[in-house]
């Protein structure tokens, strides 16, 4: 469940970058590109730590449920 929040976040994160097509002048891309690195931080902090548990318990996937 939580791995499913941070593909929405991360698809999110991508979909953002689409607005720097529409933002003409540089600074402004330049404070959205900032926010969107702050914003992206944290997110692959949480992927990182949410993969490390998932590896821990042993539950990779849907092939570990066969088991």
């Amino acid at each position: 469940m939580l791995i499913t929040v941070f593909y929405v976040l991360n698809g999110l994160l991508v979909l953002s970058t689409f607005l720097t097509v529409f933002i003409r002048t540089s600074e402004k891309r330049f404070s959205l590109s900032l926010i969107q690195i702050l914003y992206a931080l944290p997110l692959l902090a949480g992927n990182i730590y949410t993969s490390h548990i998932t590896w821990r318990t042993g539950q990779h996937g849907p092939s570990s449920s066969l088991r």
